[in-house]
């Protein structure tokens, strides 16, 4: 979960590779707030190689 006005402010640190990688590999939904920005949720299961469906 990544709410962009905390990045924006630097309350919450991710590297723009990392934003880059999540916007173009694992966009899951994203929210306008009802103040400044948008709370994005991401599916990055795929990211990191875990297999769906399977519990660990």
């Amino acid at each position: 979960m990544v709410s962009t006005e905390l990045v924006a402010q630097g309350y919450a640190h991710i590297t723009p590779d990392l934003m880059a990688t999540l916007e173009r590999r694992a966009p899951l939904h994203s929210e306008p707030g009802t103040t400044v920005g948008e709370l994005r949720v991401y599916d990055v299961r795929d990211l990191g190689g875990a297999q769906r469906g399977r519990a660990r």
